[in-house]
């Protein structure tokens, strides 16, 4: 089971092998599935902005029937 902890390690070790130069200096897109999307997740990689290190995160989810009623429902344009 994957849990927080586990995605924020895998995340650091992954930073960690960039040289410092990219690390630091270049914009990073991070993609997690919704399991991803845990608080204590997107709380670590607010605190890496805060260090500097430009992070972005991008959440898919299954976009399942109901999830396409209700976008069927919305609007055309916002």
């Amino acid at each position: 089971m994957n849990t927080a902890s586990d995605h924020i390690q895998v995340l650091d070790d992954a930073l960690a092998q960039l040289p410092d130069a990219h690390r630091r200096g270049t914009d990073v897109l991070m993609r997690t599935d919704s399991t991803g999307s845990v608080n204590a997740f997107l709380a670590h990689i607010r605190t890496l902005r805060e260090r500097g290190i430009h992070t972005f995160l991008s959440v898919g989810y299954a976009v399942t029937e109901p999830i396409c009623r209700a976008i069927r429902t919305g609007p055309d344009r916002l």
